[in-house]
């Protein structure tokens, strides 16, 4: 089947996968989303004084914080998932043993789950641990190792979305697709990393756009 590939600015929401989605086909559709800088995003806010000045590290240096908070456009469309009863999955690469943390983290930013309720586990497969945790999944980085452990639980599916700011997983996701899951029709987008690209992002970038076409969503 076809592989196609998506970019997503970083100041674009998420709303505009929407439009990837097949809506006389929904029970037929899987997506997967990364969770750190793809649903989420971190930014370096101010500290400040009392009298609202920003307050100064003991060097002189302005003084902030890291806080976290949903990127635009996502409590939406997992709300619109939920609705239409459509499968979803955040696929992590905290680790298998790191998703409960992973749902509380959801819980503080007032992030929607499906409708599953699996129980913490943890299990090999395909010599990999996978943990798994309502509608969460993590294999560390073998992310299409957590997508077949999934996808072996589920009826078959026909169109499997795939979304993730580093393109080296996008990649590993391409190659799932193509070399052991020939018969599904996959969607790749890489949205724009919001601060800092992990490891391995641009060279997967540039190999992508030699064997790909990758085309922009926008809203």
């Amino acid at each position: 089947m076809s592989r196609e590939l998506y970019f997503l600015r970083k100041h674009e929401s998420l709303s505009p996968i929407r439009t990837l989605i097949d809506k006389n086909a929904l029970s037929d559709i899987i997506l997967f989303f990364d969770f750190d800088q793809t649903l989420t995003q971190i930014e370096r806010v101010p500290i400040l004084n009392a009298d609202g000045t920003q307050k100064r590290t003991s060097t002189g240096i302005k003084a902030t914080q890291s806080k976290g908070s949903i990127r635009g456009g996502a409590r939406a469309l997992l709300q619109y998932l939920n609705e239409h009863c459509v499968d979803w999955f955040i696929n992590t690469a905290r680790g298998a043993s790191a998703v409960p943390s992973v749902a509380q983290s959801m819980l503080n930013l007032d992030i929607p789950f499906s409708s599953r309720d699996n129980a913490f586990s943890v299990t090999k497969f395909g010599g990999v641990e996978v943990g798994v945790f309502r509608n969460i999944v993590s294999a560390g980085y073998d992310k299409d190792v957590a997508c077949e452990f999934i996808l072996s639980q589920m009826p078959p599916k026909k169109l499997l979305i795939f979304v993730d700011d580093n393109a080296l997983n996008i990649l590993t996701m391409c190659n799932y697709a193509k070399y052991t899951k020939p018969e599904l029709h996959f969607k790749g987008v890489v949205f724009e990393p919001f601060l800092i690209a992990e490891d391995g992002h641009e060279a997967s970038m540039i190999q992508l756009r030699k064997e790909y076409m990758i085309r922009e969503l926008s809203s």
